[in-house]
């Protein structure tokens, strides 16, 4: 029963659709795993898709959409002690890994 922010899932997995998944030939799979780990819940999503340097050349993106969710993720940050944390990592040989930490005390008031 923790809240988060719809948009701290919404636009991780949006973006491993369309960057990551659609462009890729064959099998697709986008994982997203959920648990509450110590004072925090993990939040993972993990796409086998072209990974990020073969999509910068192909996006026709604007970045908008991880822009509007990392500054609200430092606007919520600046009102809390502990802090949301948020990481983008390759996989090998393919595919994508975002995962977003956020402590279980977490205020969501601006």
């Amino acid at each position: 029963n923790t809240l988060i922010p719809v948009m701290l899932l919404q636009i991780p997995v949006e973006n491993a659709i369309k960057h990551g998944l659609l462009p890729l030939d064959g099998e697709k799979s986008l994982h997203i795993y959920i648990e509450k780990l110590n004072d925090s819940v993990i939040l993972r999503i993990e796409d086998n898709g072209i990974g990020r340097m073969n999509s910068k050349s192909r996006t026709t993106g604007t970045g908008t959409g991880l822009k509007v969710l990392l500054q609200t993720i430092n606007i919520l940050n600046e009102r809390n002690s502990e802090k949301i944390i948020f990481a983008i990592k390759d996989i090998e040989p393919r595919g994508t890994e975002v995962v977003i930490s956020v402590p279980v005390e977490y205020s969501y008031t601006l």
